[in-house]
């Protein structure tokens, strides 16, 4: 529903700029309600945390019923809900631009699962405390805002395709580096890979808003999301059984080169000029509010 939304109110040219700012809120809303709850905790306790999370979705709720677009009413679907899904799946895969995206972005998030757990190692291996942990992910976070607020600038001049292979150049990398037992350098990657991993991501978000008809776009992007996002709990798995059977700097270094292997998927993701979104719009619905 979001993703139908952001498409009807924003212009197709501006999409890869609104999803690198929502990007950046979403990172520095990571940084900051941590801190926030913690302190309403130790104020007014856990029942508090949980009334003043509850009351932000009510509130989320109420600004998204307050969003005035021009939105034609839904056509009634035929046929059986497997049998729709199934057309949103089919109309991803097999298109030229947005298929390459799709997979490069869930073999990222596969391999960011993979090096989840080893952040533990690193810290470990610096001599630091597990809550150094939370410094590092701090610079993630910070390099995810950074790239947020440049997404839209970039893919403009680069591409999604191009976006996309230099934030994984990137994050491969700062996943190499990580092996330097420096708490310097482990900073400077952890901002790096901020910067880099959400690369594609954005990238195939945006290809898939601006790509797909409007009547299929709630199910391609639905299963673009499941195909990107659901490979990371899959990693998370397999690298907490790694660590335990494979030094962590040998397997940084073999998750670095993994990751430049993901690069040669990118290469079909070109978009085809008859595939943009905007024309199968109406007239009436060029210009939404």
């Amino acid at each position: 529903a979001e993703s139908a939304l952001v498409a009807a109110a924003v212009a197709p040219e501006l999409l890869g700029d609104f999803n690198g700012l929502r990007m950046t809120t979403t990172e520095g809303m990571k940084l900051v309600a941590p801190l926030a709850g913690a302190g309403v905790y130790a104020a007014y306790g856990g029942p508090a945390v949980a009334l003043v999370d509850a009351a932000t979705f009510v509130c989320a709720a109420g600004l998204y019923a307050g969003v005035r677009v021009r939105e034609e009413r839904p056509r009634p679907a035929g046929g059986h809900w497997r049998a729709q899904t199934a057309e949103g799946a089919r109309f991803l895969w097999g298109h030229p631009g947005l298929r390459p995206l799709v997979v490069a972005g869930g073999a990222a998030l596969l391999l960011s699962g993979l090096g989840g757990p080893l952040v533990y190692a690193v810290v470990d291996g610096l001599g630091r405390s597990p809550a150094f942990t939370g410094t590092l992910y701090a610079a993630q976070g910070a390099g995810s805002i950074v790239v947020g607020l440049l997404s839209g600038p970039a893919l403009r001049r680069l591409g999604e395709r191009r976006f996309a292979a230099y934030g994984i150049v990137l994050t491969a990398v700062a996943v190499a580096a990580q092996a330097v037992p420096s708490e310097p350098v482990a900073l400077v990657c952890g901002a790096a890979i901020g910067v880099g991993l959400p690369c594609v991501l954005i990238a195939a978000l945006t290809a898939v808003q601006r790509e797909t008809p409007d009547a299929l776009l709630g199910r391609v992007t639905a299963t673009a999301g499941t195909l990107m996002y659901a490979p990371t709990a899959v990693g998370l798995a397999a690298g907490a059984g790694l660590v335990e059977l494979v030094p962590y700097r040998p397997l940084l270094v073999l998750l670095a080169l993994a990751r430049l292997a993901v690069l040669p998927l990118l290469r079909g993701a070109q978009r085809p000029a008859s595939a943009s979104r905007t024309a199968d719009r109406s007239p009436s619905d060029a210009n939404p509010a």
